[in-house]
């Protein structure tokens, strides 16, 4: 008896290990997601949008008077970008600088939603679906409340309780909207964990409500990223019927994350760059509490991390969403990628070949590029990666033939 129980053991022994085994190795074209029993790049859309639409980073802004344009602006972009298939639209739902935020929504809320009722009502007009960013600069919170970056991080303090006000009444305001299918959290938040702030000025401009440099008392970490990922997401969850996807927002992990990650209490944080086992563990843990694994690519060095050795990230992206397929069980959300110039774009057209590869349209099916129509700066004058109908016309139908072929 003793030795037949020791047998049983071996084979259960052996069979689990055979089936982990095969769980870090199976096509992802087989793969079905755990949570509703589709492709692990399901989108949990009742209507799927176009596989590659536009980022539209100002398109409520334009509404509430913090930028050169106006709310006619807007409904031109928006119908310009829709009508040519691009129906999915993602964009910041909150204003950028502190003092934007203090005066276009804390000092007059009521106005500030009328403004958001009259983009909703003219997204719809234009046939668009929306994909509301609901903090975009990660330190106007805190800013605004003339505190530490540290303190979003910390249960009772001001700047978390205006952020969490913030987010929950925009869940439930936009998401009577008809236009409105998905949640992002944040924009890039993972880029700014881990680090020493000390002396760093990143998104400081103290006439538009900021401080004049960063502090330790900025320092945060993942771990306090994913506490608050955990808590945002179930915030939003708890404020939606209709329980939308949510995307992180992240960027792809950089090429040290968790050697900064675990260097954060160092007195020298540790930049070696990380394994594709290091790589993934921190893809995975950063998108635990989320629907969609959100990645923002452009044509760097960071791209030629472990054997890679192409800058515009071919192979590097199409890994990426085999991993997010077969581990995470989630879809790839390439949240931006584009080409700073006007011409060729050599970078954007890469990426749509990788994004047209048939195990890649199944793990990644949907991509927004940097960005539509976009002029930051000037009425007049289109800023860096703008893609400008007229101007920008054969791209445009490289784009739309894209979405043809993957109908």
């Amino acid at each position: 008896k003793m030795a037949s129980r020791k047998l049983a053991l071996l084979l259960f022994t052996v069979l689990a290990l055979l089936e982990l085994s095969s769980a870090f190795h199976r096509n992802p074209l087989q793969e079905t997601n755990m949570r509703n029993g589709k492709i692990g790049g399901d989108l949990g859309l009742q209507q799927p949008p176009s596989r590659v639409s536009v980022n539209m980073v100002d398109v409520l802004w334009n509404y509430v008077g913090v930028t050169p344009n106006n709310a006619s602006h807007s409904r031109t972009i928006l119908n310009n970008a829709c009508s040519r298939g691009f129906t999915f639209v993602r964009f910041a739902a909150v204003a950028y600088w502190p003092i934007q935020l203090k005066q276009a929504y804390l000092a007059n809320t009521s106005w500030w939603w009328e403004q958001v009722d009259l983009f909703l009502h003219d997204a719809e007009a234009a046939g668009c679906v929306l994909m509301p960013t609901l903090w975009w600069n990660n330190f106007v919170f805190s800013d605004v409340q003339g505190e530490s970056f540290q303190s979003l991080f910390v249960e009772g303090s001001k700047s978390r309780t205006v952020l969490f006000d913030f987010v929950t009444e925009t869940v439930k305001h936009m998401g009577k909207s008809r236009a409105v299918v998905a949640w992002e959290l944040w924009n890039e938040l993972n880029l700014f964990v881990d680090e020493n702030m000390t002396g760093n000025t990143f998104g400081c401009a103290p006439g538009m409500g900021t401080p004049a440099v960063r502090t330790q008392a900025d320092n945060v970490s993942t771990d306090d990223l994913i506490a608050l990922q955990r808590d945002l997401s179930a915030a939003i969850r708890a404020n939606d019927p209709l329980k939308r996807p949510l995307s992180s927002g992240s960027s792809i992990p950089r090429v040290d994350a968790e050697h900064l990650r675990a260097s954060y209490h160092a007195a020298r944080r540790d930049k070696t760059p990380d394994n594709r086992s290091q790589f993934l563990k921190n893809l995975i843990d950063t998108n635990q509490f989320v629907d969609w694994v959100s990645i923002h690519m452009y044509s760097n060095g960071d791209n030629m991390r472990w054997n890679y050795t192409d800058p515009l990230g071919a192979g590097l992206l199409r890994e990426v969403a085999l991993m997010a397929s077969n581990y995470l069980r989630k879809p790839l959300y390439l949240g931006e990628f584009g080409d700073a110039a006007p011409g060729p774009r050599t970078y954007s057209r890469n990426i749509l070949q990788v994004l047209a590869q048939p195990d890649v349209a199944v793990c990644a099916p949907l991509s927004t590029i940097w960005i539509w129509e976009f002029y930051q700066s000037s009425p007049t004058q289109a800023s860096d990666y703008s893609l400008i109908p007229g101007r920008d016309d054969d791209f445009i139908h490289t784009m739309q033939a894209f979405n043809q072929r993957s109908a």
